[in-house]
């Protein structure tokens, strides 16, 4: 992996570090705050951050129980 940033130059590791930490702020935050309101725990949210976990997770996540939305559901 190579980041050309002006003239700073990221490779390697550390251009990993920078992807993950840059996906994380822009997918992963974002679907822990969705996952802590719909479940009450981020840990679901947290791992969107994953490739390819984060596809199984989603569809997980959308055929399982809510238990703040499944009593309002038989109203």
């Amino acid at each position: 992996m190579h980041f050309n940033l002006g003239s700073i130059q990221l490779t390697g590791f550390p251009a990993l570090v920078v992807f993950l930490a840059v996906s994380f702020v822009a997918y992963g935050w974002p679907a822990m705050i969705i996952s802590r309101r719909a479940h009450g725990s981020a840990w679901p949210g947290a791992i969107m951050a994953i490739p390819v976990i984060n596809i199984i997770a989603i569809w997980v996540f959308a055929f399982s129980r809510w238990p703040k939305s499944d009593g309002a559901e038989k109203k």
